[in-house]
């Protein structure tokens, strides 16, 4: 049995740190429920035991710099990887927005020794969560177990002199001189697309952006029926033509219910399953990547983009705008107006 379903766009907006990572992950395995904190807790304690990380790279965090703190992050002698940063005057004074997303702190987390402080605290409902933070083997909570001799100094310096006053998790939709360089750089932004497989393949091309993507391999289309997406110019083919897509995919969804039935596991008998399967997929980008994506996907800045990505960008772009614009108007119309004007057509 097949089940026709139109692509979207959703936005995920709203939820804790906690709630995002979770969100992301239950969409791979199609396990969404509504949880209590212990249950989420234990759910992404498991995550990070199995090392399934790509699901914390949904959680980002803006931290608030003055300038002590810094002068001191400039110093460091190494290259930070996926994180950014962007200087600010906020509060009467100079300070640095930085962005790093959960991994790359778990990750890198004597680097971001004093980023970490404030996170820990962000967790203080999930116990689980914050053991793993503490226990891991790269995680130091506590200064004196850090081997100060080992590194270079700036680094001793940038650890050792780490203060909660000097580093503070930010809400930017309540800080005031922002500009589009600084809503560019540090908001991030959430969306919860259904596309097809052969689309979603183009978009995860993309980076630097976060995905977590409903798993064919662990879901059992049996239990539900064979879902997938018409081309969006699908009212547009000749009824020939229609016969024949449906005929295909129908054979498709039968020779996946047959092998399933013979007992092969969906990670094998997903094999015969169309290009037009539908798939969900959340991805995570900061304001920047997405500009780029919509070029490259709406507008189609390197060439005539596929009609199908372009069609689920204009479900995605009205979102995108409208998060943008909840932080105040820091893009012109005329900034907009290249991705409106496809809207239009």
């Amino acid at each position: 049995m097949i089940q026709i379903v139109e692509p979207s766009a959703e936005i995920i907006s709203g939820l804790s740190p906690a709630e995002k990572i979770e969100k992301a992950a239950r969409t791979c395995y199609k396990s969404e429920k509504e949880s209590t904190i212990e249950e989420r807790d234990k759910f992404i304690y498991g995550l990070m035991k199995s090392k399934h990380f790509a699901m914390l790279e949904h959680a980002v965090f803006t931290f608030l710099l003055n300038k002590k703190a810094a002068k001191r992050l400039y110093e460091l002698p190494v290259l930070m990887k996926f994180v950014d940063v962007s200087k600010i005057i906020a509060f009467g004074e100079t300070r640095v927005l930085v962005s790093v997303n959960f991994r790359t702190l778990l990750e890198q987390s004597l680097l971001f020794y004093p980023l970490m402080l404030p996170v820990i605290e962000e967790f203080k409902d999930y116990p689980l969560v914050q053991k793993f933070i503490r226990d891991s083997s790269n995680i130091y909570t506590e200064k004196d177990k850090i081997p100060f001799d080992v590194f270079p100094k700036a680094l001793r310096k940038w650890i050792a002199e780490a203060d909660t006053d000097d580093i503070v998790l930010a809400d930017l939709s309540k800080i005031n001189g922002l500009n589009f360089l600084h809503i560019s750089t540090n908001l991030f932004i959430t969306l919860k697309l259904v596309t097809d497989r052969g689309i979603s393949h183009e978009l995860v091309r993309h980076r630097i952006a976060s995905y977590a993507q409903e798993s064919s391999r662990y879901c059992d289309y049996n239990k539900k029926g064979v879902q997938v997406i018409k081309p969006c110019s699908f009212d547009k083919f000749k009824e020939s033509d229609k016969a024949v897509w449906f005929n295909a995919v129908q054979i498709a969804a039968d020779s996946y219910e047959n092998l399933i039935k013979e007992g092969l596991r969906p990670q094998i008998a997903r094999s015969v399953l169309p290009t037009c399967l539908k798939t969900e997929i959340v991805v995570t980008a900061n304001v920047k990547e997405w500009f780029h994506i919509l070029d490259l996907r709406l507008v189609g800045t390197t060439g005539n983009p596929h009609p199908d990505m372009q069609y689920l960008m204009t479900k995605a772009y009205p979102l995108i705008k409208a998060e943008i614009e909840r932080y105040q108007t820091f893009i012109s119309p005329e900034g907009f107006k290249k991705y409106d004007a496809i809207l239009k057509k």
